[in-house]
């Protein structure tokens, strides 16, 4: 809804932090401000269209985000709730599991070429009788709409869906019976990017997503951890600042606002750089443990009654083993190691 203030003369305003439809008015929620009101008082309506056009885009891109989940998971998705504001989207919709990087991926890329392709909205008001037997046109689940209804349309003019309400084309389309404002042209958007996707309810998920300069700073953002985590794996394995390094990349990843499918991905590299580190410590410590045990078998074979020794790069399991090795070899040896 659209917020702003509604001037009463005299210094007293209501500023308005909320519109809602009931009983056929438009109601207009807010706090009275200066003073009071009463009946016949007249009135000037200051709309916030500064903020109004940090939500369109977001409006436009939750409604070609309904059509992309359909696209990417088929039509059993269906929405069941959104929150549109000047900062972002949220869209909650029907899915049984958590989407795959890649789905989330196709679902980013559908919306992006949407945006590049420059695609005309369009919007009339038509019977709902008319409107409801558009091919492929979307309703919130549990609502109940007007008759007349709006219909918004992205990519083809409502007029000739009307013209030719059952082709099958049309379901390709985002179509949807709404009373919000919207952009002219999906390229205005500018950008989009999938900051979230999480459970909500036992079959619900939700997607949180930004559009233009929120998701170029995304971009941006997640440009800078992509050439970090190159250079993480441009280390040698054995170098021994790598496992911090990752540990400390990893912190900044896990709370980066960048796009959820560029996360996955540089998780799961950096998780192969931790692995492949691991590895060839674990390596390194049994070529030290082997070396360790030789010399100290060699002593124990001499008979020594007493033995102590400084290990270096040595863990406690390893120790253990280097203690069997000398009872195996000399029990009568008194043994004292330091790891």
């Amino acid at each position: 809804a659209d917020l702003g203030e509604i001037f009463l003369g005299d210094g007293v305003a209501l500023e308005v932090v909320d519109c809602q439809v009931f009983g056929g008015y438009v109601l207009h929620i807010g706090t009275l401000v200066g003073g009071g009101v009463k009946v016949g008082d007249s009135s000037v309506s200051k709309v916030d269209y500064r903020r109004r056009d940090d939500v369109v885009p977001n409006h436009t891109m939750t409604h070609v985000l309904n059509q992309a989940l359909r696209s990417v998971l088929g039509d059993t998705v269906d929405q069941r709730g959104s929150l549109v504001s000047a900062s972002k989207l949220r869209f909650d919709f029907t899915c049984k599991k958590a989407l795959k990087a890649s789905q989330q991926k196709e679902v980013e890329d559908f919306v992006g070429r949407s945006i590049s392709s420059g695609l005309a909205v369009h919007d009339e008001v038509v019977p709902l009788s008319a409107a409801k037997k558009i091919s492929g046109v979307r309703a919130v689940f549990g609502e109940v709409y007007p008759d007349p209804v709006r219909v918004v349309s992205v990519g083809s003019s409502v007029a000739d869906m009307l013209a030719d309400p059952e082709r099958p084309d049309w379901s390709e389309l985002s179509i949807e019976f709404c009373g919000g404002t919207h952009l002219t042209n999906t390229k205005e958007a500018e950008d989009f990017v999938i900051v979230e996707e999480a459970a909500v309810s036992k079959g619900v998920r939700r997607i949180v997503g930004v559009t233009r300069g929120e998701a170029k700073k995304c971009r941006e953002k997640g440009e800078e951890l992509a050439t970090a985590v190159e250079r993480v794996e441009a280390l040698s394995v054995d170098d021994e600042e790598v496992e911090g390094k990752v540990v400390a990349l990893r912190k900044d990843l896990d709370s980066a606002a960048i796009s959820s499918p560029l996360k996955a991905d540089l998780r799961g590299r950096l998780e192969a750089v931790q692995k492949s580190a691991a590895q060839a410590k674990k390596a390194l410590a049994g070529q030290r443990l082997n070396s360790v045990l030789t010399g100290v078998r060699e002593r124990a074979e001499a008979g020594a009654p007493f033995a102590a020794e400084v290990f270096e790069g040595i863990d406690s399991k390893a120790g253990q083993k280097i203690v069997e090795a000398v009872k195996k070899v000399n029990p009568g040896c008194s043994f004292f190691g330091v790891i």
